[in-house]
Order: C-alpha cells, then sequence, then structure tokens
C-alpha cells in the first residue's frame, strides 16, 4: 500500500516448519538396514544397547553402593540376593519383547505399515498383561521364594522388603522393555537409551534421597528404583504417542490385540526367555550355594555381578542386532544380505567381548572400591570376576547364533541344541536345516516361494516313476505337463531321452532283485 515491495526472506524458506524439524529428527534416528554396508550401521545400532544395558544394571549397581555406603554389608547382601530371582522374571519379559521385535521388523521390511501398526498395539497390550500378571504372582510366592534360596535370617527382611517393593514396578519394565524393542525394530536404539539415562539419574537421586533423609533403608532404594521404571516407561509412551507412521499408538486402542501379531510374539519369545531363564535358575542354584557361606561371600557375589554384567550387555547388544538385521532383511527377501550380517555380528561382537573381559580383569579392584572397602568382600568378589569373565567370549557364539534363528523365524530347533543348529541353516548356505520356520505367517510369501521351488525341483525325477506305478496299477497316467511344470517356476518339461534312459535303469534294478 506504501509503495513498497515486501521481499521474503530466503533464509527463512531455507528453515523447516517445526513439525518437519521433528520428523527429521526421527528419521535421523532409523538406520537402513536394507542397503549399504552393515559393520558401521552394526555398531551405531547395538553400542547405545549396549549402554542402555549397562545403564538397566546401574540401577541394580546404585542400590548396592548406596546400602553398602551408607546402611550395612547386610542390607547389601539381601539386595544381591535377589538377582537370580529378578533376572528370572525379567528373562521371559525380554524374551517376549524381542518376539515383538522379530514380528514387527519383518513387517516392516515387508513394506506392510498397517499391519506393523496392529503388531505396536499387540506389543503394548501384552506388556500391560504381562507386567501386572507377573507382579501378583511373585507377590504371593516371594516369601516362598526367600526359604527356596535359603537366605539367612540376617539378611531375609531386607531382601523380602526389596523384593515386594521391586515387584510393584513391574508393569512399568515390561512396558519399556516392549516398547524399546519395537523401536529397535525400525534401527532406533537411541530414544529408549536417553529415556534410561534420565531414569537412571532420578533412581541415583532417589535412593540418596529416601535412604539420607528418609532414613527408608532397603525399602527407601527399591521404592526409588520403581518410580525410575515408571519415568522411563512414560517416556517411551509418549514419543510413541506423537510419533507418525506404523509405529504410532493411539491411546483409546491400547488393549487392540491382533491374534495374527500375537502368535509368532509369542513362539518366537517364549523360547528366547526360556533362554534366559536356563540361566537364571542355575543362577539361583549357584545363589542358594552362596548363602551358605555367610554374608561376606554374599555381599562379594552381588558386587562382582554387577561388575562382570556389563560384559554380556555387549553380547546381548550385537546379539539383537543380528536379530533385527536378519529379520528386516529376511522380511525383504534378501538371504544373502542374512548371513552377511551374522557374520558381521560375530566378528564385532568377539571384538568388543575380548575388550570389555580386559578392561574388567585389569580394573575390577578399583570398580568394586566403589561398593565395599573390607578386603574379604574384595578378594571373594575378584576371584568370581576372573573365572566368569575370562569364559565369556565363548558366549558370543551362542548369542549371535540363537538371535540369528530368531531373526529368520525359528522359534526353537526340535532336533539337537538351538544354539548349534543355526549351523546347518540353509540361510547361511552350509547344510539345509531339518523343519521349517515356526513363524506361521500367512501373507510369508518368501518361505511360501522357496517351498514350490523345492517341489518343482523335485518334479522332474518323480515324474517318470510315478508314470510307470500308473501303468503298473492299470490306471490312466497322470499327465506328464501336470507332473512336470509348475507355474511359479516355469520348469521345463523332462524330455523323452531322459524318461527312457530311467525306465531302463529301473528295469535292470527290477531284473537284479528278481535274480537274487
Amino acid at each position: 500500500m506504501n509503495g513498497r515491495t515486501k521481499v521474503p526472506d530466503p533464509t527463512a524458506e531455507q528453515q523447516p516448519a517445526k513439525g518437519q524439524r521433528k520428523d527429521m529428527r526421527r528419521k535421523n534416528k532409523k538406520i537402513d538396514m536394507l542397503n549399504g554396508s552393515i559393520w558401521d550401521k552394526m555398531i551405531v545400532f547395538a553400542l547405545p544397547l549396549a549402554f542402555t544395558g549397562m545403564l538397566q544394571q546401574l540401577f541394580n549397581a546404585a542400590d548396592v553402593a548406596v546400602l553398602g555406603r551408607f546402611v550395612s554389608n547386610e542390607s547389601m547382601a539381601g539386595v544381591g540376593n535377589n538377582v537370580p530371582v529378578i533376572g528370572l522374571i525379567i528373562a521371559f519379559c525380554m524374551g517376549l519383547a524381542l518376539g515383538a521385535n522379530v514380528v514387527v521388523a519383518r513387517l516392516l521390511g515387508m513394506k506392510e505399515p498397517e499391519r506393523a501398526n496392529r503388531a505396536v498395539h499387540t506389543a503394548l497390550a501384552t506388556a500391560v498383561i504381562f507386567g501386572i500378571g507377573t507382579a501378583i504372582v511373585g507377590e504371593c510366592f516371594a516369601g516362598p521364594a526367600m526359604d527356596w534360596l535359603s537366605v539367612p535370617e540376617a539378611v531375609r527382611d531386607d531382601a523380602l522388603t526389596y523384593l515386594r517393593v521391586y515387584l510393584l514396578g513391574m508393569p512399568f519394565i515390561a512396558i519399556y522393555n516392549f516398547l524399546a524393542a519395537v523401536m529397535r525394530s525400525q534401527g532406533d536404539t537411541q530414544t529408549p537409551l536417553w529415556a534410561l539415562v534420565a531414569a537412571t539419574l532420578v533412581n541415583i537421586a532417589g535412593n540418596l534421597f529416601f535412604v539420607l533423609v528418609f532414613g527408608m533403608g532397603t525399602a527407601g532404594v527399591a521404592l526409588a528404583t520403581v518410580l525410575a521404571n515408571a519415568l522411563a516407561a512414560s517416556l517411551l509412551f509418549f514419543s510413541f504417542i506423537t510419533a507418525d507412521g506404523p509405529l504410532h499408538i493411539e491411546p483409546r486402542e491400547v488393549f487392540r490385540i491382533d491374534m495374527t501379531a500375537l502368535r509368532p510374539m509369542v513362539r518366537i519369545g517364549w523360547p528366547a526367555g526360556l533362554q534366559g531363564a536356563v540361566f537364571s535358575i542355575s543362577n539361583l542354584v549357584i545363589q542358594s550355594a552362596i548363602n551358605s557361606l555367610g554374608a561376606d561371600a554374599m555381599a562379594g557375589s552381588v558386587a562382582a555381578f554387577t561388575i562382570e554384567i556389563n560384559i554380556y550387555c555387549f553380547i546381548n547388544a550385537f546379539g539383537l542386532a543380528a536379530t533385527t538385521f536378519v529379520s528386516q532383511n529376511y522380511g525383504a527377501k534378501n538371504l544373502e544380505r542374512c548371513k552377511r550380517a551374522t557374520y558381521v555380528a560375530t566378528g564385532l561382537n568377539m571384538v568388543a567381548t575380548v575388550l570389555m573381559v580386559a578392561l574388567v580383569l585389569v580394573f575390577g579392584r578399583t570398580m568394586l572400591g566403589l561398593f565395599t572397602d573390607v578386603p574379604a568382600v574384595v578378594e571373594l568378589a575378584m576371584a568370581r570376576i576372573f573365572w566368569v569373565a575370562s569364559f565369556e567370549p565363548i558366549s558370543v557364539l551362542m548369542e549371535v547364533s540363537s538371535s540369528a534363528m530368531r531373526g529368520y523365524g525359528y522359534d526353537a530347533a526340535r532336533h539337537g541344541d538351538p544354539h548349534l543348529r543355526v549351523l546347518r541353516a540353509p540361510h547361511l548356505g552350509l547344510d539345509r536345516l531339518r523343519g521349517k520356520p515356526r513363524l506361521r505367517d500367512p501373507d510369508d510369501r518368501l518361505s511360501d516361494q522357496l517351498g514350490r521351488h523345492r517341489r518343482a525341483a523335485a518334479l522332474p525325477l518323480r515324474a517318470p516313476h510315478e508314470a510307470h506305478q500308473a501303468q503298473v496299477r492299470g490306471a490312466r497316467p497322470r499327465s506328464r505337463s501336470r507332473l512336470t511344470s509348475c507355474p511359479s517356476t516355469k520348469t521345463a518339461p523332462v524330455k523323452a531321452g531322459a524318461v527312457s534312459v530311467r525306465e531302463d535303469f529301473q528295469r535292470l534294478c527290477r531284473g537284479l532283485l528278481e535274480v537274487g
């Protein structure tokens, strides 16, 4: 109006809107597992996952350190006594969560966002149900568990109090693990890490606050852990609510369960949980024996476990990386890349494990000083660290092999050890594995296509035999075109010369049998 022309600001045109910037940040967290090199993407995927596991262990380490420094060794031993029990419960939870990871990653690789979204809602509903059910059952059996473990009277009250309060947070633990597994299916391992960083800070501050200010002791550190787990679960849940695309969660449809997604989740998840449970049960037996050695042995064992378990965080991280990479590429029908991902995961996992073992063995005594200054407890802890950490590299082969099998959709090997049977898997190009993938997805077109190819390859060999049997029975032989062709593979018909040679060979064999 005043004769001036408004010149657009070029910098303003280049700046994306607020919503676009948010979407760009989310895309940057995703990892393209279907294209490009594997080793660098697997490192970017696995390292945040390993640090997430270490932060989860830091929850227990913070509880043990605060109790050992400001309360007593008996309280610290009471918390450590519950590690195998809690590990048994968490193993099943993480196993089922791994099933959700495989199913969602497979559907994302198959480019089916609607089914992936239904699987995400199913995973969340499963987490809520599992968490509430586990908390109720755990509260009922907390007392008998103390008797089964032969917990000494000096630490029984602390152990029972910690376990009962800890179990109140099981719904939050289940929600966090399931949602973190779903995020891993698209390559996002950073969001669960930052959520756990915030929860860890709250846990440490809460431990000091409840113990030093209110003098709550064991109950205080357990309550701080519950609140920290609730915060981590809430942050991930909010991230899913505000997300776009197949991972968006609609709060009104939290309990929308898709049975076609739930069944493969359970089939793949429960063997993974059972695998972890086997180790937890063995730890229960070991813990029962340690309890008979007194409070110092119990305190040394829990301090050593808090340090050595960080090695397994790296082993488990690269195993989960193998599961996710294999699952997405298997859904995209790229079997050669599945094989390469398994080899890369094994090599990277071995290197990281050897480095962590060396670090723990060299600086283990210094790390133990954070938990206790009693010489007898430190010596007992170092003895356990040496014998356990020295053999951790063996776990790499077992972890990556079983994780790769889950990525292919195998829930459990029906013959032999499931960890060794992967060496005979057809997807690794070594041998034929008896049985079929147990992920009974009606739209798993890759498995159907492989089956058609195998049947088509066998038809030319069966055709002459079936024609001869029909003539012997006096029946009308089936059309050779039906026997020797497959619409999906367009197999060429058998030549007449090949049929006559085979019939001559069969007559020769029958003559030899008659002479014999």
